[in-house]
């Protein structure tokens, strides 16, 4: 995957980076990764503190700002949880033996 320049990003998105994204306490930092290997744009969002500590989502559509749009949506959602303190149950709260 290779990292978007934050500059080729869409105007929309770059004015949500400013906007929105800057003034958050904590994950105000951001990561924009794409892969154009199969027949649609994987796109990858890592939102994340200064330690690197966050969060990721990624999303695929045939439109590159859409797959953005979609990726950035799911990873302020967690991002979101986490700050309100929600659990997110993981594959790992699940038994690994069926009863």
């Amino acid at each position: 995957m290779d990292q978007i320049d934050p500059i080729s990003l869409p105007t929309s998105i770059q004015s949500w980076i400013k906007k929105e994204l800057a003034i958050a306490p904590r994950f105000n930092r951001i990561k924009i990764l794409v892969s154009k290997l199969g027949f649609t744009p994987i796109v990858a969002t890592f939102i994340h503190d200064q330690d690197g500590f966050g969060f990721i989502s990624q999303a695929t559509t045939s439109c590159l700002q859409t797959a953005i749009e979609k990726a950035l949506t799911e990873t302020c959602r967690i991002a979101d949880f986490y700050e309100k303190g929600i659990s997110v149950t993981t594959s790992t709260d699940y038994p690994t033996t069926p009863e």
